[in-house]
């Protein structure tokens, strides 16, 4: 009797030394889970290029050119809020500054001597190099959804509208020894949409999340035959608050 009564009593002791080391636990990750808005800084980089629709080498009218559409690296930063509106599932929006573009080099090292030019056949050859870099205030348009979740940590889908605002563009220009760096916003569209999907892993306070965005505006504004958009991978990590 004695000993069933002390079993009894120790388990009660237990029970109630769990519950109060385990409840402000569970409870500061409820506050956090529905904490309904929540702030964030960002910064990473994104990989862009355009979807220049380029003729290939043997439709061209001479032979000895070789024409690369090729991506740039470019720097991401500023904040973001995450609105939660159900369990597990938000919104996500801010503003990013973002830097985009894309490069296109011609190489005309194999070029065919012209006698028509003068003086008689020369050409300066070489690689004509261009890089165009944009930069916008990208607004993201997110829903997010938890998919998995231990302890602090958890992983998100991430997807949905993409709007970027036109803050400059400049285009640099390099042929034979002579570059050039102009303003090129000129025919530029002022709003460039498009639709991005990706994930998100947070920890704490910390968090890193990676997107593809397919741009939907043509930058060209319908003037050329082939519309030219943009693709980029963009990778942030940041602090939420």
């Amino acid at each position: 009797m004695y000993c069933g009564g002390m079993q009894r009593h120790l388990r009660t002791l237990l029970f109630l030394l769990l519950s109060f080391g385990l409840v402000p636990e569970v409870a500061a990750q409820a506050r956090a889970e529905t904490a309904p808005i929540r702030f964030s800084v960002a910064g990473g980089f994104n990989i862009s290029r355009l979807t220049c629709p380029l003729p290939a080498v043997e439709d061209l009218p001479f032979e000895g050119i070789d024409i690369d559409n090729g991506s740039r690296i470019g720097l991401v930063a500023g904040g973001l809020v995450d609105f939660r509106v159900a369990p597990g599932i938000g919104v996500l929006t801010g503003g990013l500054l973002s830097t985009r573009g894309g490069t296109l080099k011609i190489d005309l090292s194999d070029f065919p001597e012209l006698p028509e030019l003068p003086p008689p056949g020369e050409f300066p050859g070489g690689a004509l190099e261009m890089d165009l870099r944009i930069i916008y205030v990208d607004v993201p348009m997110f829903l997010t959804a938890g998919i998995a979740r231990w302890g602090e940590q958890r992983v998100e889908v991430i997807g949905g509208g993409m709007l970027g605002l036109k803050a400059d563009a400049r285009v640099k220009v390099k042929f034979a020894g002579i570059s050039a760096d102009e303003p090129f916003d000129e025919g530029l569209p002022a709003v460039d949409f498009g639709l991005s999907a990706g994930g998100r892993y947070s920890c704490g306070n910390i968090f890193a999340a990676a997107y593809y965005t397919w741009g939907l505006t043509d930058l060209t504004e319908n003037d050329a035959p082939d519309p030219i958009n943009h693709r980029y991978f963009t990778v942030i990590g940041g602090w939420r608050f």
